[in-house]
């Protein structure tokens, strides 16, 4: 571990935290065990360390050791909301923040650390454009719909952690709903034509068996996430309703899968 780095992390957070160094894929902060730990990457970019170090020394002075809120909104809201919070209050705090976020999410950008290179940003759920926005914005467009942008402005004016759970709650209130409109559009969308009335299999049926067939390998429903069409609550919504997970764990066998299926069993006690 650079000790220079480590010692950097204990003066920002005016604590004597533990600084580790681990093979994460990013930085993190535990706000119970006061650990900071920092990823093992083979760049050697000290503008991404420096990022890396102050937004988790945020978290280390601003956010609470408070969970009650998993009842109520899903964690990843409430991470990705929180994050827009104390990165603000470390730019006020101290003067020479915002240049060291602006170069290290400028090569984090670069390297297309967040995937999104083969994506079309403008197809992504509200809740990772809000992400993406509050973090490369300054090197990506990222486009918000006339409904979506108040949400943007307060998440400007978040000062305590309180305004962060209450803004996670709206936002999930507001994704549902637009979820919501959006099946039903789809659902005035189908019509059946009368030749079909006697038989019992309809398109619609039939393209709902697509999206679970595994007989040829990854099912539709997994190559939709895969590809960024569907996020991981839709995956949740749709194992709440059709519990296919238990079945891909039999029929798929291949590491993407397993990867997906761990998520979407850890995701599912934050979403009622």
């Amino acid at each position: 571990m650079n000790l220079v780095k480590e010692s950097l992390a204990k003066l920002l957070a005016q604590e004597d935290l533990i600084v580790e160094n681990r093979p994460v894929e990013t930085a993190q902060f535990n706000v119970e065990t006061r650990v900071l730990t920092l990823p093992i990457w083979e760049h050697d970019q000290a503008e991404v360390i420096d990022s890396l170090i102050a937004h988790e020394v945020g978290h280390a002075l601003y956010t609470p050791n408070e969970w009650d809120f998993l009842a109520e909104v899903p964690m990843q809201f409430v991470n990705c909301i929180e994050d827009v919070r104390i990165e603000k209050l470390m730019k006020r705090r101290y003067e020479g923040i915002p240049k060291t976020f602006y170069r290290g999410y400028k090569i984090l950008a670069d390297q297309d650390f967040f995937q999104i290179q083969d994506k079309d940003i403008d197809t992504l759920g509200f809740i990772d454009r809000i992400n993406l926005q509050y973090k490369i914005g300054n090197f990506v467009d990222v486009d918000f719909s006339e409904e979506e942008k108040p949400f943007l402005a307060k998440c400007d004016a978040l000062e305590t952690f309180e305004d962060v759970i209450e803004l996670s709650k709206e936002i999930c209130a507001f994704m549902k709903e637009q979820w919501e409109k959006a099946q039903e559009e789809k659902e005035e969308e189908i019509e059946l034509p009368s030749a079909q009335a006697d038989n019992d299999i309809t398109d619609g049926d039939n393209e709902l068996e697509d999206l679970f067939d595994c007989s040829s390998g990854h099912p539709l429903l997994l190559r939709k996430y895969l590809s960024g069409e569907l996020n991981l609550e839709i995956l949740v919504i749709f194992e709440h309703i059709f519990n296919f997970v238990k079945d891909f764990d039999k029929k798929l066998s291949d590491p993407v899968w397993e990867t997906v299926s761990m998520k979407i069993r850890k995701y599912i006690p934050f979403i009622n």
